[in-house]
């Protein structure tokens, strides 16, 4: 019995290293856990951070003189539009931002022109007609538009390629 009390005493004495040891896996994972979580939330805030400079810039770029627009503003996806997005989800992220402008032009060409240049952005999607209606202001006739696109948060393979501008780069 004597000669089996070292053996005793070493198996104790790591036993109780082995419990310390897991103590401390138990609070690493803890902390990390806690790291992964403020992460997610810092990801999914800076996600959105570059979502409406996007889409002003890409607005801008894409309209021509006198052109001009009376609202801009995040619109819910039509039904189809939303079940596609839904699907899509569970691979990209989060959903596509769906937006919708108002605005006037002075030349029929120049809606036209903008029309184009919204559809040829790498960030612009599904640009489509609402509405067109000629109607008279400040005693000149100007033709009204609704339009809606839809805003693709993920960088375009050839939006990468294209040199950043602006502030940020992004």
């Amino acid at each position: 019995m004597r000669s089996l009390r070292p053996e005793l005493d070493k198996a104790r004495s790591e036993n109780r290293r082995y419990h310390a040891f897991l103590g401390e896996k138990k609070h690493a994972e803890a902390a990390r856990d806690s790291v992964l979580v403020q992460i997610a939330t810092i990801s999914q805030v800076d996600g959105d951070r570059y979502v409406w400079p996007h889409i002003l810039d890409e607005v801008t770029r894409a309209l021509p003189d006198y052109t001009w627009l009376t609202d801009l503003t995040a619109v819910a996806p039509s039904a189809a539009a939303a079940a596609a997005a839904a699907a899509d989800t569970v691979v990209a992220g989060p959903p596509p931002v769906t937006v919708q402008m108002v605005g006037r032009t002075m030349d029929i060409q120049g809606f036209t022109r903008f029309m184009r240049q919204l559809e040829d952005s790498p960030w612009l999607k599904d640009v489509t007609v609402l509405s067109t209606e000629t109607i008279i202001e400040r005693g000149r006739a100007v033709t009204s538009f609704t339009l809606r696109a839809i805003y693709e948060r993920s960088r375009p393979a050839r939006a990468q390629a294209a040199p950043a501008t602006g502030a940020g780069g992004n």
